[in-house]
């Protein structure tokens, strides 16, 4: 993967992130956790039975579709023979011709009339398959829920696009606003199942959701999964009411987890596959690696400092040996300022300060997006390291940028924002801490 952001000579740390980022393509880790075995479709925790179709149908939604879809069809092509269609729908620039696929590219991370079009087109395909003999493999990764979308009955897009806009200023949770979207929409929560009209079914799911509630991942929509409580009380505690004509939505919402067809979720990968990978590929490199224990998904200067503490407790002296110190989840960088970056490029810089403050002198840190995308910009995230922030008027220019969150510039102007462009994969965020880097 080339990290073609960076304007320095590429540093060793880069060019094990980079041999990190194609150890966790779909389609790597399609062919690492799945195989045919005596007819059937075999991963680590189930199976799928294929000796009694004729037919093999393979869904693929996200960020991953297109990886994950070539890793299946290069398992399953010779067992069909001829007899495999398949349907990919994926981000902007996300897809390729792929026969015998069709692809569509959709919006992300803001739905769009593009995103309504998808979602009757993927209903349209599934119906439109042999009811006898035809199975249908669904390959997921994050990112659907902006790439479909099918508002319920009565409410138009317009409509639902100002209460996701409501939702997100008004302090309501994640759940929360999960909730309100399952509630709303007719893809989400299980709104798929009624189309595969009793098919046989099957899902292989690469997890961007920390502590792994195969549910939430593209929003489920083979996953039924009916609202904890009663939308109006929901909606009534951030004062926000429902369009004219909507009153019944949690009644049809209810009914979504009511299909005949039950679709097993398998779990593939979940960040802690990318860090297990990652440590992997620093110690071949003779590095003493060391862990942070759980998932970073706390406000970001919380996650920042909760890193660095463990870290320190962790540091061992190395005699110059490089020692490196991972994490990963997603954590929440609250907007304040119109400037340009992300949560990844945030952290980075952040980690860097922290270090620095600290008296640390010889280090490299990273963040990145394992999606290949950190916020509205085309960066995967940073890698500082302190050969560029020596002199004070860097230093002043570091904490700028964290300040007012213009993170983008300032890791430019020093050669240090990772670009990677579509990873294939999307598994949280990763970061790490290197010391004696070479």
């Amino acid at each position: 993967m080339d990290m073609s952001g960076r304007k320095e000579t590429s540093s060793w740390t880069s060019a094990i992130l980079s041999d990190f980022l194609r150890a966790i393509r779909g389609e790597e880790i399609i062919r690492d956790c799945v195989n045919l075995s005596a007819g059937k479709l075999c991963c680590r925790e189930g199976s799928f039975e294929l000796d009694t179709l004729s037919h093999l149908h393979i869904l693929a939604i996200g960020k991953a579709a297109q990886s994950m879809a070539r890793g299946s069809l290069e398992i399953l092509s010779e067992k069909f023979d001829g007899s495999i269609s398949g349907l990919i729908v994926t981000k902007d620039g996300h897809g390729a011709p792929l026969p015998p696929f069709k692809v569509i590219e959709s919006s992300h991370p803001l739905p769009s009339l593009r995103s309504v079009q998808a979602a009757r087109s993927v209903r349209e395909n599934l119906e439109a398959l042999p009811r006898m003999g035809c199975g249908v493999l669904v390959l997921l990764s994050g990112g659907g829920s902006a790439l479909l979308c099918e508002p319920v009955e009565g409410m138009s897009f317009e409509d639902k696009q100002i209460l996701h806009e409501q939702l997100l200023s008004c302090g309501a949770s994640i759940t929360e606003m999960n909730q309100v979207r399952i509630a709303l929409s007719n893809i989400k929560g299980g709104g798929l199942l009624s189309s595969l009209q009793g098919r046989p079914a099957f899902a292989l799911v690469l997890s961007d959701v920390v502590g792994n509630d195969l549910s939430l991942v593209s929003s489920g929509p083979f996953f039924p999964r009916s609202p904890s409580e009663p939308l109006g009380t929901l909606l009534q505690r951030y004062h926000l009411s429902l369009p004219p004509g909507l009153e019944s939505c949690q009644q049809s919402a209810n009914a979504k987890g009511g299909a005949e067809t039950e679709v097993p979720h398998l779990l593939l990968a979940d960040y802690q596959h990318a860090l297990e990978i990652l440590c992997k590929e620093f110690e071949t490199q003779g590095a003493r690696v060391g862990r942070y224990k759980g998932a970073l998904v706390d406000e970001l200067d919380k996650s920042v400092r909760l890193m660095l503490e463990s870290f320190k407790s962790w540091k061992e002296d190395s005699t110059g040996q490089p020692l490196v110190f991972l994490a990963g989840g997603e954590s929440t960088l609250r907007i304040h300022s119109c400037g340009k970056g992300g949560r990844n490029m945030h952290f980075a810089c952040e980690l860097a300060s922290s270090l620095l403050d600290s008296g640390f002198e010889r280090f490299e840190v990273f963040s990145l997006g394992t999606d290949g995308t950190d916020g509205p910009t085309d960066s995967a995230g940073g890698l500082l390291s302190s050969r560029n922030l020596k002199d004070s008027k860097t230093r002043s220019n570091l904490r700028e940028a964290i300040e007012k969150q213009d993170t983008y510039p300032f890791l430019d102007s020093i050669g240090a924002l990772l670009k990677t462009g579509p990873t294939g994969t999307n598994l949280n965020d990763v970061h790490g801490i290197v010391l004696n880097p070479r």
